[in-house]
């Protein structure tokens, strides 16, 4: 029943794309003059249309007419085939297109060569005839049994109006009711740790009995809470009785509601509909996910005299009967119902990620990428399919179909297990193979996407894909992924793909995969629209993919041995999206500008003697996203950049520069290259790497670039002066890295000290040997840096203090490496004590003549974390630092320290009480643990002591029994004594429930 859902709910949007594509100019030029199959492509439109017109009734009979859904799931079939035709169609006329427009090779060539290609477009025009004429054949019996099946034409759907977006900002921290609930929670909360297992949905004992025998040494008073669908979850996690969540009350639903139609909890309901609403707010059960999905529903609708037929309409008893069988809520459905068709396709569609899935902001484009190559986006006047797609993606997650949250400030994006559900439900032809499916096996012709997780263990379920005649999609997860990961799909499975079973294939993933085989043959793939071969060994892009003229994504990132793409890449006419960074490319293929349609270019590579070809990117206007333009150096004639024309591509987002060493001739001249570079006023990242000049032109951080957040400046050691960067007005981030700059001074902050970088957050300078000085700053709050959240300072040799003078209130990380001038890390000022009153962690490595942190010791009263490695005189000075004060320090690193001349430590009432982390690494002088030092430490958990070679015993008065881990590596006396039972010290740590003694737990 699954498939027939599918078409019954997908179909009218594919009929639309497909009827818009029978009827391109190109298909009709490529048939001038061919009156037999134009009328037959007419004909097919016309019943194809009349196929659309009975959806609307039979999408609601299917669910009480079995034969209804035969119907439809034979209707989809049909509409398939037509497509594939259309396919072939297009791509025919893109290659005739390419052949005419060929202008190498000799008359008489051309003459030899005409001969085959009419014989072969003669034979492809009889192919496609029988084709169109069997499909026209199926359609016409189909459409013969709308009376017997009693499917009307021409039934209204009640749709809303075609806004799919509401420009409603629902904050997702909002919270409604719940009240018992969170009290109930409350009281789990125990004082040693706790951990919450969320969503729980695997039902084995054994996973669950393996899964929590790390905590079984857990602190009395620990716990975990879990959460679960599941009956039977529930009953294996233990003896404890399980807390049911009740549904929400109405009247916080009602809120939940309100909030979401009108953004305010306290908006009036219109009178007349005030009725209809409660009905609809009591069908949603005390779900909240319902609520949310139905609200968004309607703030779709643009006019609420629509309201009442909407949440009167009949479906809700369809649903409800329907979810007698799937448990899943009406209200989910009724949403899913009144979705625009093409809505639907693309939201059926993410059935084919698995539950739990993340998309994060790589993978919310690729999925538009994906969209696009299956035809599930319909085109609209005036904006790009990728710009439909970002629409079509916004809206679902207006209306809930997707829930959005964010980590480390970026977008990510997953579907609620109930919503995965209605996807899966409602995408009958759409397959993600689990660990354990053997379904492949019992399969034959009518799966058309597949796809799999990358880890997937046992290669042997692929062994029915050959059967696999009409497969679209092969797709392998994640898109994305910050972690090495290797595909396990093997050769004879590639071998299935790329020579059996990939014919009708439109996208294919073999990203991560260990080998590539029979990539040779991928030319035959001539519906592929999606092709994903990054993170892979590939040395040498086969010539064949030049022939795949309907190829819309090409993505190579990371292969990093691919030194050359194909010199006929310029084929490729329909690719839009070009991912080739992290690849060892040489140079760019001849006559990029032919590709009038790239809108994503990573890479734009200066070959030694191609520098010239840079002009070609001013032939492409549509690129967008992040472009790098590498090896400037090569670049002879600045007129060529000046054709590249950067100022007008205004959808380019991210712009970096790389020069890629050597000397410069003339300093004049690299100043006008990067001149010629300028990028228009929207850009919002910069990033220049090299640049060989001793002046940087006035462009480079000019205020009018009011959207630059980031800026990076990288290998410039000509130049002496940084650009005045304060005065961007929405600059965030700033990096600069190996230049020959004596000082931060006044011209880099702009017109004014008191009024430049507003919004800066991070700060980041490395390598900077010449730097000795930072400028006055203001004392007072808003001076130098007013926003600075981190500051990074690493190899900047002559400066002697760390932080520039003046208060910096939201500063809360600092990290310091390598400064080997620098003398103390806070200025020396009357407001010390109240100008760092965010900072929360320092990091300070390899500072050797840093002696104190400030006159007044550390004057950070919510300081969490304290890391210092080999900064000698610093620990020497200790009792200075006044660590007494800072009640918040929870984590104290201290390391390499191997010259520092100790006995005992620590010393008595050196360490704050709150500690719950202590690192001693690398004191190879120290000879003992001074047990005093430890006794009013009540929070301890975590003890660290490694590489401490000359430290013989633990201390006499034992170690703080709050801890719940102790850590011994490299102390080759403490080793022994600590041995389960056998060792002497092992009374005073039997009490850890965790104890590791070089790698090994005891």
């Amino acid at each position: 029943m699954a498939e027939a859902l599918v078409a019954g709910a997908l179909l009218s949007g594919f009929i639309n794309v497909l009827c818009d594509r029978l009827m391109t100019n190109e298909a009709l030029d490529f048939f001038r003059g061919k009156k037999l199959i134009a009328n037959l492509l007419l004909e097919l439109k016309i019943k194809l249309l009349s196929a659309k017109a009975l959806l609307n009734d039979a999408e609601k009979k299917q669910f009480q007419d079995q034969n209804v859904r035969t119907w439809i799931k034979e209707l989809k079939d049909v509409i398939y085939g037509a497509d594939l035709v259309m396919d072939k169609l297009n791509t025919e006329a893109l290659r005739c297109e390419l052949e005419e427009g060929d202008g190498s090779g000799s008359k008489a060539s051309k003459c030899l060569n005409c001969i085959p290609t009419l014989f072969r477009t003669s034979l492809f025009e009889k192919a496609v005839k029988s084709e169109i004429e069997e499909i026209l054949r199926i359609l016409s019996l189909l459409l013969g049994q709308k009376d017997s099946l009693g499917i009307k034409d021409g039934v209204d759907q009640i749709r809303p109006s075609q806004r799919l977006l509401a420009p409603l900002v629902v904050e997702e921290s909002d919270g409604y009711g719940r009240e018992a609930d969170k009290e109930a929670i409350k009281q789990l909360m125990g004082k040693r740790f706790l951990f919450v297992l969320d969503d729980v949905w695997n039902e084995s004992y054994q996973l669950w009995d393996f899964f929590k025998s790390p905590f079984e040494s857990g602190e009395h008073g620990s716990k975990i809470i879990v959460t679960t669908r599941s009956r039977t979850v529930a009953s294996i996690m233990g003896k404890i009785p399980c807390y049911e969540l009740g549904m929400m009350s109405e009247e916080d639903c009602m809120k939940l509601f309100k909030k979401h139609v009108f953004g305010n909890v306290d908006s009036e309901i219109p009178l007349d509909l005030r009725e209809a609403i409660i009905e609809v707010v009591e069908k949603c059960k005390g779900l909240p996910l319902a609520v949310k999905s139905i609200a968004g529903l309607l703030r779709s609708v643009s006019n609420p005299g629509e309201w009442s037929k909407i949440l009167q309409h009949d479906v809700w008893e369809l649903q409800f009967q329907e979810n007698q069988k799937n448990n899943i809520p009406p209200a989910l459905w009724f949403s899913y119902h009144f979705l625009p068709p093409q809505l639907k396709r693309c939201f059926a569609y993410c059935s084919i990620f698995p539950k739990d899935y993340e998309f994060k902001e790589a993978d919310q484009e690729q999925l538009i990428w994906l969209w696009m190559a299956e035809g599930l986006l319909q085109p609209e006047e005036g904006k790009t399919m990728e710009e439909v797609g970002e629409e079509y993606l916004k809206a679902l997650v207006s209306r809930s179909f997707f829930q959005q949250s964010k980590r480390d400030g970026k977008s990510i994006l997953h579907m609620h297990d109930l919503v995965h559900d209605l996807a899966i439900r409602t995408s009958g032809e759409l397959y993600f193979i689990p660990d354990g499916c053997n379904f492949l096996h019992d399969c034959r012709s009518k799966i058309y996407h597949l796809s799999y997780r990358k880890t997937f263990k046992d290669t042997k379920r692929f062994e029915g894909l050959s059967l696999i005649k009409c497969l679209r999609t092969f797709l392998s997860l994640p898109l994305s992924h910050d972690y090495p990961i290797q595909s396990t799909l093997t050769k004879e499975v590639q071998e299935d793909l790329l020579l059996r079973a990939g014919g009708c294939l439109k996208v294919l993933c073999l990203s991560d995969s260990f080998t590539l085989e029979c990539l040779d043959s991928i030319g035959n793939l001539k519906h592929l629209r999606y092709l994903d071969l990054s993170h892979t060994k590939l040395k040498e892009l086969p010539s064949s993919v030049c022939t795949l003229y309907n190829l819309q994504t090409l993505l190579l990132s990371s292969c990093t041995n691919l030194e050359q793409l194909p010199t006929n890449m310029c084929s490729l006419i329909s690719l839009r999206h070009l991912v080739i960074r992290g690849t060892a490319l040489k140079e760019m293929p001849p006559h990029m500008c032919n590709m009038t349609n790239l809108h994503t270019l990573s890479d734009f590579v200066l070959g030694k003697n191609s520098g010239s070809r840079i002009k070609e990117l001013g032939a492409l206007p549509l690129l967008r996203g992040s472009l790098r333009i590498s090896g400037l150096k090569n670049v002879v004639d600045v007129g060529d950049v000046i054709e590249a024309d950067l100022k007008k591509k205004e959808c380019l987002t991210e712009l970096i520069l790389k020069w890629n060493g050597g000397e410069a001739d003339d300093a004049s001249k690299e100043r006008e290259l990067l001149n010629a570079l300028e990028p228009h006023r929207k850009l919002k990242k910069l990033n220049i790497r090299g640049y060989r000049g001793t002046i940087f032109p006035d462009w480079v951080a000019n205020q009018s670039f009011g959207d630059m957040v980031e800026v990076s400046i990288v290998d410039c050691p000509n130049c002496c002066l940084l650009p005045p960067f304060g005065q961007l007005p929405s600059l965030r981030v700033l990096a600069i890295s190996r230049m020959y700059v004596s000082g931060i001074d006044n011209e880099c902050f702009g017109a004014s000290l008191t009024k430049s970088f507003p919004f800066l957050e991070r700060l980041s300078m490395s390598y900077m040997h010449a730097l000795e000085r930072w400028p006055t700053g203001s004392n007072q709050e808003g001076g130098l840096f007013p926003r600075l959240n981190h500051m990074s300072l690493k190899y900047c040799d002559k400066l002697d203090v760390g932080l520039p003078t003046g208060c910096l209130p939201f500063l809360k990380s600092i990290e310091i490496w390598k400064n080997d001038e620098m003398v103390r890390l806070f200025p020396a000022s009357q407001e010390i004590d109240n100008a760092y009153p965010s900072l929360e962690s320092i990091k300070l490595c390899i500072c050797e003549k840093v002696e104190s942190f400030s006159e007044m010791g550390l004057p950070c009263p919510n300081l969490k974390r304290l890391h210092i490695w080999a900064c000698k005189k610093l620990v020497a000075n200790r009792r200075n630092w006044n660590l007494q004060r800072l009640s918040n320090l929870q984590i104290l690193v201290l390391s390499g320290c191997e010259e520092f001349l100790v006995n005992s430590f620590p010393e008595e009432g050196l360490l704050p009480s709150a500690l719950t982390s202590l690192v001693i690494n690398n004191f190879r002088n120290l000879k003992a643990l001074n047990g005093k030092g430890f006794q009013h430490l009540t929070s301890l958990q975590k003890l660290d002591i490694s590489y401490c070679q000359k430290v013989e015993c633990l201390p006499e008065e034992g170690l703080p029994l709050s801890l719940s881990t102790l850590i011994i590596v490299g102390c080759p006396l403490l080793s022994d004594r600590c041995q389960r039972e056998t060792g002497e010290d092992w009374p005073k740590i039997q009490h850890i429930p965790t104890i590791d003694v070089d790698d090994r737990k005891i």
